[in-house]
């Protein structure tokens, strides 16, 4: 099992969907925009300063007065705001700023790791699977059943582009698309779960944006 925070994918993947962000959005030269990039998606979001393109919430439902901004947003132009609620030490907000390779590479990413095809029930079913096995695995050992401790945290994550057009030749292409994903108690599904990949880059999409709130160049916004 692996450590806690610890990113699911080596960094040669993410190398890989770096050099593939040039592809999906068009940077690639001309001669070589071919059939051949029929294999990359394409992929558009909104350039506005104040066009949300992504954002992540963490949601604790034991919270009398919870608070309901959510804790990253990723905008058009590159500008990242991370949010600490009023009850913590550090509460109020904090920016820094992407470059446009940075912001590419950042939405490939969260494509690539599936948010747009998410699907609750195909996850539940593949979550409900594994605990099946699970059990059975522990029953023909002898062994107790599982007893399942929650975060009690409810991950929440919205993709917003311009248009998407998934990778291969025949292609549905969407456009304005808002998705978003709820799911209660992530972190300690895919720790009991690690091999329901659907799950596993779920959580590795939340830990990509929620690695912004320990970036060193994050400043306390004006």
């Amino acid at each position: 099992m692996r450590a806690k925070g610890q990113s699911l994918y080596t960094l040669s993947t993410l190398v890989v969907l770096a050099a593939a962000a040039a592809a999906a959005f068009g940077g690639l030269p001309a001669r070589a925009q071919s059939a051949d990039n029929a294999a990359a998606p394409v992929v558009s979001y909104a350039r506005g300063a104040d066009e949300v393109v992504l954002e992540l919430s963490r949601e604790i439902g034991m919270l009398a007065d919870p608070d309901p901004t959510p804790f990253v947003r990723v905008y058009g132009d590159g500008r990242v705001v991370v949010h600490y609620p009023f009850y913590m030490k550090k509460a109020g907000d904090y920016s820094l700023r992407l470059s446009e390779p940075e912001m590419q590479e950042l939405v490939l990413s969260m494509v690539g790791l599936g948010l747009v095809e998410f699907d609750a029930g195909t996850a539940r079913r593949a979550k409900h699977a594994a605990e099946l096995a699970a059990r059975e695995r522990a029953r023909r050992v002898g062994e107790p059943g599982l007893l399942v401790v929650s975060d009690d945290e409810t991950t929440v994550m919205v993709l917003r582009l311009e248009r998407y057009a998934p990778a291969g030749e025949e292609r549905a292409t969407y456009v304005d698309l808002a998705k978003e994903i709820s799911w209660f108690g992530l972190r300690s599904d895919v720790e009991r779960h690690p091999g329901v990949d659907v799950l596993g880059r779920l959580y590795e999409a939340e830990r990509q944006l929620a690695a912004f709130a320990e970036r060193e160049d994050l400043e306390r916004a004006r």
